[in-house]
């Protein structure tokens, strides 16, 4: 028997207490095939975390969800219309659900503005991971980032961008 029981969010809030981050992202990704278009795609996400526990949840522009993670130390599940899968890390599972790597592991830093030694790096840009983030604009109060953006070279050169609608929890 498996070992993925991810907890029935249509019975019970799936978020886990503490910091939550909701908003919208947009990613653009090259296609590497000869004269095709780049591949894009929106939506909102929200992502919650206590301890060393985070979900992350993937919306469509019109608030379907379309894919649910779940991220512990040493492991990630995720559960979408694909089905349901596990990994050891969530870039590992965003890489093989996606085609190309997405940044999950960073985004736990990068959201509160800091390079992942925890050290703080927004408003100012810095690069990691091969990922270049950048912080176009900051909280009304100058506490956290109001807008994020992540590229990568590639191949596949990748562009996330993430604007941020409600922070709530603890401070980063």
């Amino acid at each position: 028997m498996s070992d993925l029981h991810a907890p029935d969010c249509a019975a019970v809030d799936c978020r886990p207490a503490g910091l939550t981050v909701s908003g919208r992202l947009s990613i653009t990704t090259e296609n590497l095939a000869p004269d095709a278009q780049p591949a894009y795609s929106s939506g909102s996400f929200t992502w919650a975390e206590q301890g060393d526990a985070s979900s992350l949840a993937f919306a469509t522009p019109l608030g379907q969800i379309v894919a649910e993670l779940w991220i512990e130390p040493g492991r990630a599940r995720m559960r979408s219309s694909a089905g349901d899968e596990v990994a050891v890390s969530p870039d590992e599972l965003a890489a093989r659900r996606l085609g190309a790597p997405l940044p999950v592991e960073g985004l736990r830093d990068w959201l509160r503005g800091r390079d992942r030694s925890g050290r703080p790096r927004a408003p100012a840009a810095f690069d990691e991971d091969g990922w270049s983030i950048a912080y176009p604009r900051m909280s009304a109060d100058g506490t956290h980032p109001a807008a994020l953006r992540l590229r990568r070279a590639g191949p596949p050169a990748i562009d996330v961008r993430i604007v941020i609608d409600d922070w709530t929890g603890v401070a980063p």
